[in-house]
């Protein structure tokens, strides 16, 4: 759920700014927006619901499967590469790639809490890295829920 991997991403964010290995430097909705959109190759996938991804994520869902090419490394480095064009293109400092890669690499680490896993190393390995957390599961739910918790201690605290 879209909702979980924005959860995960604004978690480790306040963990590490709390602990203070990352300050606001390291922009926010960058980091949000790199959490969803390795799921641009899913036709329901949050991303994929933006006027101006609608073209890319209906190509790449051609060409790739869910949880597939888009749920690895090589991906996430090439996305990475198109965010560092984009931001200078526009003239923004690097860590907005910054933090749209980080969040792209939280979503692989939240997709492999999932029975189904990702295959971390595609097309290079196959090997998957996969837990026991269901999406739309009852687990699921009690995981989002303990994040819930988890910022709301963190915000209490600011």
């Amino acid at each position: 759920m879209p909702w979980t991997h924005l959860l995960v991403a604004a978690t480790v964010y306040l963990v590490f700014n709390r602990i203070g290995l990352v300050g606001f430097e390291l922009p926010f909705f960058a980091l949000l927006f790199g959490s969803i959109f390795p799921d641009i190759d899913h036709p329901r996938g949050m991303v994929s619901q933006f006027n101006i991804l609608k073209v890319v994520s209906g190509a790449l869902q051609r060409v790739v499967t869910h949880r597939g090419f888009t749920h690895g490394i090589p991906a996430s480095l090439l996305f990475l590469g198109i965010s560092i064009q984009i931001t200078s293109f526009l003239e923004l400092d690097i860590f907005v790639a910054l933090g749209f890669f980080v969040g792209y690499i939280l979503h692989l680490a939240a997709d492999s809490l999932n029975p189904t896993g990702i295959k971390w190393f595609q097309p290079f390995h196959n090997g998957k890295i996969r837990w026991r957390i269901s999406t739309g599961s009852l687990s699921e739910r009690i995981f989002f829920f303990f994040l819930i918790g988890v910022v709301g201690i963190l915000l209490s605290f600011q």
